[in-house]
């Protein structure tokens, strides 16, 4: 008391628990003997027994345990678990009034650390609307309302979470003619149960309990809830059947999956007579568009012969006399063109002349003197690597 106020002292009450006050003194005696004789003024150390007024010392100066009033430690100077207050020199301690929802409170201020996730409030008597958590007309406690097929996370692993260890959740399926599927699982050990309520009853009938989630699934087509055992949907703005999922006995850090769904029921032959429709379908979908594809393309095959012939027509035609000499009494020579026709370009061009045919050593080729008229495409402009008068 000495370092924070250097005039006073401390004035022990003399019951030997160590319990006293700070007065204004020296190191002498304090500035008033009659408020605190001499032999129970400290003030530069203080009384052996530092008990805060809960215990007594024994011969070696140690508080006799276990301490008075709530408190704890060597010196009485805590107060138990479950309480919050000072138990310092005389200190009260109180118990944390939680309405059972919690185990533990701030030492400081008595604020609960609620046990239940959804819970809020200095004494955990409200629900943590804010987070979507509500509380049941009928039931004690807090709720999250889970949407019909979703699929939920609740990740328990913040600072604030570290005195949880209970999360309740509240479906109830909408759809009247769909089956209801519920899965959960657990990272970490967590007990599980589940209950459900309907308009008619008015209470909880159990219909899992004291289930290990932790890899629990609810599985479809084994443990569905089915429509023609629960009557599902909404009547007059109320829910018919409401489910009710408790998860306890956890430790975090810990996630939670958990879903309701309501998909409908796959019909196999249905869905094989809808299979097999569109396939025949789209077979007679591909045979129409190879039809028509090969419709178009003997229609363009056609068109590019029209076009060819009406090329070769709008060709030029003439008349021409060829006179041919002998060379030693026989026909012979090189074939001079009789015509040239350049193409596109300047690049090409049709050349057209006369031609011996061979006699197969009658002297002359049947039927008609052994001569023909011949085509041949040829390039234009001069090479040198070829003889001047050579066609390609």
């Amino acid at each position: 008391m000495s370092a924070q106020a250097p005039a006073c002292g401390w004035c022990d009450d003399g019951a030997g628990g160590g319990r006293g006050a700070c007065v204004p003194g020296g190191e002498r005696r304090p500035h008033n003997p009659h408020i605190c004789p001499h032999k129970r003024w400290h003030f530069t150390r203080c009384p052996a027994c530092q008990c805060n007024g809960h215990a007594v010392c024994d011969s070696e100066a140690r508080c006799v345990q276990p301490c008075a009033a709530r408190a704890v430690g060597d010196h009485c100077d805590q107060c138990a678990p479950n309480h919050w207050g000072s138990s310092l020199n005389g200190g009260v301690c109180q118990p944390c009034d939680c309405n059972g929802k919690a185990v533990s409170c701030a030492a400081e201020t008595g604020r609960c650390y609620c046990s239940t996730k959804g819970l809020a409030g200095d004494r955990c008597d409200k629900c943590d609307n804010t987070n979507h958590y509500h509380a049941d007309l009928l039931n004690k406690g807090c709720y999250y309302d889970l949407a019909v097929d979703y699929q939920f996370t609740f990740n328990l692993s913040k600072k604030e979470d570290r005195h949880l260890s209970a999360i309740n959740f509240r479906n109830a399926p909408v759809k009247p003619d769909v089956d209801a599927d519920f899965s959960i699982t657990c990272s970490a050990h967590a007990r599980m149960n589940l209950t459900v309520r309907t308009r008619s009853t008015m209470h909880e009938r159990v219909l899992f309990s004291d289930l290990n989630c932790t890899n629990f699934r609810y599985k479809a087509f084994q443990f569905r809830f089915a429509k023609s055992e629960h009557s599902f949907g909404v009547e007059d703005n109320v829910t018919s059947t409401t489910f009710f999922v408790y998860v306890y006995d956890f430790r975090p850090p810990l996630w939670i999956q958990i879903s309701f769904s309501q998909y409908p029921k796959l019909n196999l032959q249905q869905f094989f007579i809808t299979f097999s429709s569109c396939f025949l379908l789209l077979l007679l979908v591909a045979a129409a568009l190879w039809k028509i594809k090969q419709k178009y393309d003997l229609y363009r095959r056609r068109q590019r012969l029209f076009v060819e012939m009406e090329q070769m027509a709008s060709r030029p035609f003439s008349q021409v006399c060829v006179e041919l000499e002998r060379i030693g009494g026989e026909a012979g020579g090189v074939p001079a063109p009789v015509a040239l026709e350049p193409c596109r370009w300047g690049r090409a061009a049709v050349l057209s002349l006369l031609v011996r045919l061979p006699t197969g050593g009658t002297g002359r080729a049947p039927p008609l003197g052994g001569l023909a008229l011949a085509s041949a495409l040829v390039t234009l402009g001069h090479h040198a690597d070829r003889p001047r008068n050579q066609c390609k």
